[in-house]
């Protein structure tokens, strides 16, 4: 992935009218790989830029100026606690997230005067997806884990907040997480 590949002069809808115009999802996630800060290679610190900062910012830059243009629209920024604190045990995953975290503060600075609002969202927890409850298997408790539905239904709610009391920082959890601090 190369920065220009994700940037265009002229946004394309690719079939989803102007959708794009309205909301943007970032909601990418580069390995959690277990390492010590000194074990990382710049390789993958690199590699976990590229993913979490410059594809964020590619897909920003390609929505931006329409939705600057209708003067209203929402871009989120799925993150995680790691965007708040280091790790010494994934700084890979700390470093994107801090980086992530910087993009959505920098860009909600010089673009919400247009009307785009844009939001840094810490997810604290675990999807009820197929794929964690394999992962969990027979430890798996619904409760446990966020409803994708209800997740979408936070986002949705935040795109319809008013202008003049916008969150730009928000955090889900289901109510049983476990807080790590």
């Amino acid at each position: 992935f190369q920065a220009e590949d994700g940037i265009r002069d002229q946004p394309r809808s690719r079939g989803l009218g102007d959708v794009y115009k309205r909301q943007l999802i970032y909601n990418v996630r580069g390995e959690f790989t277990a390492c010590e800060p000194l074990d990382m290679t710049y390789t993958s610190l690199e590699e976990i830029y590229r993913i979490e900062v410059v594809g964020a910012f590619a897909a920003a830059r390609t929505v931006l100026p329409a939705m600057m243009k209708r003067s209203r629209g929402s871009i989120f920024f799925s993150s995680a606690t790691a965007a708040y604190r280091g790790s010494r045990t994934h700084p890979l995953y700390a470093i994107g997230k801090f980086g992530l975290r910087a993009l959505s503060q920098s860009l909600t600075k010089a673009y919400a005067e247009y009307g785009v609002h844009i939001v840094h969202v810490r997810l604290d927890c675990d999807l009820d997806a197929p794929y964690m409850r394999e992962i969990y298997g027979e430890k798996y408790e619904p409760e446990t884990l966020a409803s994708p539905d209800d997740v979408a239904e936070s986002y949705w709610l935040t795109h319809l907040q008013p202008r003049s009391a916008w969150s730009n920082e928000i955090e889900l959890r289901p109510y049983t997480e476990v807080w790590t601090y």
